[in-house]
């Protein structure tokens, strides 16, 4: 299995803790979760569930819903990538830039041989043994390896960044998650 987040901006330390803490999500595979996309909060049987992004935004400069422009551009180059992997999207309708950043993921896909035929997008997730939830990004179920890949897009190139899943990174995400959820209580 083959789990990819795209970064529309720099590297930064959290995306690592975000990485691991997908693939337990995947593993479960419990995708029955509301999610409101305005108030970025996931509800499982009506219950608030804590995501991924809350818990690392412990150790985060950015402060999610704070900068909404960005937040904004980056879900709209996803849809577009998206769009493109589906051969809906109309390029006459989006900026030259998002045209690029469209361009550098599929020369991405193309390049490392990933197929179309089997991935799902924007998949959302939930963990029953660890009480918390996220979206996946891109998941590709038959990869021959177990691998995290972080893509950074930019208009001209991109960077794949593999994330090696740890015990080690997996507890420390644990922790953040646990401080998250003592401090709303």
């Amino acid at each position: 299995m083959l789990i990819i987040d795209i970064k529309t901006g720099q590297p930064t330390k959290e995306h690592k803790y975000q990485m691991v803490a997908y693939r337990p999500l995947a593993k479960e595979n419990i995708t029955d979760i509301e999610f409101d996309s305005k108030k970025h909060e996931y509800k499982k049987e009506g219950v608030v569930i804590p995501s991924v992004t809350q818990a690392i935004s412990m150790i985060s400069d950015w402060n999610y819903g704070a900068d909404t422009t960005a937040a904004d551009r980056g879900t709209f180059l996803h849809k577009c990538c998206e769009m493109s992997i589906k051969g809906i999207l109309d390029f006459k309708n989006i900026s030259l830039e998002s045209q690029n950043f469209v361009i550098m993921f599929e020369k991405f896909l193309k390049e490392n041989d990933l197929t179309l035929k089997n991935f799902e997008s924007e998949k959302r997730y939930y963990s029953k043994r660890y009480n918390y939830a996220g979206t996946v990004d891109y998941i590709f179920p038959e990869y021959p390896k177990n691998e995290l890949w972080l893509l950074y897009l930019k208009e001209n190139s991109y960077k794949i960044k593999k994330v090696k899943y740890t015990k080690e990174l997996f507890n420390d995400f644990l922790c953040m998650l646990r401080v998250n959820q003592i401090k709303k209580n």
